[in-house]
């Protein structure tokens, strides 16, 4: 982990002052995680909200507490700037399950503190490190 988490700094170093753009952020963490990261467009949110929208009314979504998915449900491309942050990352996760990718970013902020992106990278790696994909826990006999 220590390796992937100094690549991330070396290339944060490149941006000057405190933050970095959100496109070229969720290249680095998508380098530095090998997973497959996306930034959702303004021209899907329509789209992912009507998933989420239907995944959420027709109950096949567990995960959440009941507000967030209300909210999700009631929302709006308009009102997509005033979602909770949780509304909008399940809508990312679903969204993500759907397009087939490991993670949706869906901030609305143009930049992020290059602490925040260092932190999320080094959260990601840490769940690889526990949960490694593939791999299966067995127990001792």
């Amino acid at each position: 982990m220590g390796g992937e988490l100094s690549d991330a700094k070396r290339e944060l170093q490149k941006y000057h002052g405190n933050e970095i753009p959100v496109s070229d952020a969720v290249s680095i963490v998508a380098r530095v995680t090998s997973l497959r990261v996306h930034l959702l467009r303004v021209d899907e949110i329509p789209e992912a909200l009507e998933h989420a929208r239907q995944l959420i009314t027709s109950e096949m979504v567990r995960q959440g507490p009941y507000n967030v998915k209300n909210e999700v449900v009631k929302a709006s491309m308009e009102g997509w700037t005033d979602l909770t942050p949780e509304a909008r990352s399940l809508v990312g996760t679903l969204w993500a399950e759907k397009t087939g990718v490991d993670l949706v970013v869906t901030t609305l902020d143009p930049v992020q503190p290059k602490e925040k992106i260092l932190s999320l990278i080094a959260n990601i790696l840490e769940q690889k490190r526990r949960y490694p994909l593939g791999q299966t826990r067995t127990t001792p006999k």
